[in-house]
């Protein structure tokens, strides 16, 4: 049974033409511990990619700004949304398991999904069947399989060196962009060149500077010149770059410089381009990672609010509704349990923004003075606080004309009635009542 299941269900992409041999390994087997080749003649693999110095940059920002935000469990009873703090709540939002806080786990869970493309976490339970932990699978040793009877999804890994199984239900599967729903992608297959290009030009860059910062160059002779005869000059050559102060050229030899000016070779250019090209891969802002050339303070503000959108928003989504498939049962979600991110600190605008917002908000009766100060992390004022205020100004557009005509009648009636002993002042007050 199981050997079918491995045989027909587990999803890869070996070609039984690419099997390969000891010695000749297939190409699956060189991708993974050695990397695909890039046009630049650079191996990327996942694990090399994450240090090179523009992949780290985008995936430490995306790993921190969502492992910041509190993942909070919620209850909506018809309309009214409360907090739920549980068992399980706590969980997620302070520690996962005996060695990770929910921070380092999220930030874990991110920089799995933007490397491997997968990040599979094993749900832990207890034997009432309660959630007790999360712990993260090696994206490395799991597979997605098929189930090709029923066409189940189950996963297969290594656990301290044993192999296990585990159903659907069992695992939290995060998973980046897929083409069948099943397994993400990595984007570090889209970004392979890139990196490879960066790559290949910090090599040379690095090379350049161990050589003192010296060009490479020809030394010209008039003269043909045996083996031996280069190896001496050669050797000398070397011994003066060393730190010798002159190099003895006879034979009437000279040197000519063979130059490539970095700025000629669009050096810089390129790499900067590069780096914009894996940003815009990742959907990260270039300001996020100290490219500046064409920030502004006012375009910064903009894409920081169109990078919590356009970038974390999805990613968040993600993670929140596989939470609440997969933690939550069928009975928890139908009476309105769900796991939301915390995303105000990420979208408050500036100070003059939101108090325009705020007061807007209060006007209309729907944030109270608690409300407000709360979403300030400020302490409210007790009881008084709670009330809601509305402006008397406004009317339902169905029943302004009643209204207005009753207010006018109610105002005329005061001034006619009543002893007569009423002041101009109060006369006055009622006419402009009247007149509203």
């Amino acid at each position: 049974m199981l050997l079918s299941r491995l045989k027909s269900g587990i999803k890869n992409e070996i070609a039984e033409e690419d099997s390969g041999s000891l010695l000749h390994p297939a190409t699956w087997f060189r991708n993974i511990f050695a990397g695909s080749e890039s046009a630049s003649g650079e191996r990327v693999s996942t694990k090399t990619a994450v240090l090179h110095p523009d992949v780290y940059a985008c995936v430490i920002v995306l790993a921190d700004d969502i492992a910041k935000l509190p993942i909070k469990l919620f209850q909506n009873k018809n309309g009214n949304i409360q907090q739920v703090q549980n068992s399980v709540s706590n969980i997620i939002l302070n520690k996962v398991n005996d060695y990770m806080t929910s921070f380092v786990w999220k930030r874990l869970l991110v920089t799995r999904l933007c490397t491997w493309g997968n990040s599979y976490n094993l749900l832990l339970f207890d034997k009432d069947g309660n959630v007790t932990g999360i712990r993260p699978l090696d994206p490395e040793a799991t597979n997605t399989n098929i189930d090709p009877n029923n066409g189940r999804v189950w996963y297969s890994t290594t656990i301290d060196g044993r192999y296990r199984e585990f159903f659907y239900e069992e695992v939290l599967h995060f998973k980046n962009l897929s083409l069948d729903g099943i397994v993400g992608q990595t984007p570090i297959s889209v970004i392979r060149d890139n990196i490879g290009s960066n790559r290949a030009a910090t090599k040379f860059n690095a090379k350049f500077y161990k050589n003192g910062g010296a060009p490479f160059g020809v030394v010209k002779a008039p003269t043909l010149l045996d083996r031996k005869s280069k190896q001496i000059l050669r050797e000398d050559w070397e011994r003066v770059n060393a730190g010798q102060s002159i190099a003895v050229l006879d034979a009437g030899l000279d040197y000519s410089q063979v130059t490539m000016p970095m700025k000629d070779a669009q050096f810089i250019e390129s790499m900067k381009w590069n780096r914009q090209q894996i940003a815009s891969i990742y959907k990260v802002p270039p300001h996020k990672i100290g490219e500046l050339d064409r920030a502004t303070f006012s375009n910064i503000e903009q894409q920081s609010l169109d990078y919590v959108k356009t970038t974390l928003q999805p990613i968040v989504t993600n993670i929140e509704q596989e939470l609440n498939d997969k933690i939550l049962t069928e009975n928890q979600r139908n009476n309105g349990y769900y796991f939301k991110f915390n995303l105000e600190s990420e979208l408050r605008g500036d100070s003059k923004s939101r108090a325009e917002f705020y007061k807007t908000m209060q006007s209309v009766g729907a944030f109270s003075v608690n409300t407000i100060l709360q979403k300030e992390d400020m302490t409210g004022i007790g009881e008084i606080g709670d009330e809601h205020y509305g402006n008397l100004n406004l009317v339902p557009l169905s029943i302004m004309k009643e209204y207005q005509l009753n207010k006018t009648k109610r105002s005329s009636d005061r001034l006619k009635g009543g002893d007569g002993n009423g002041t101009e002042e109060e006369k006055q007050v009622l006419e402009h009542e009247g007149s509203e």
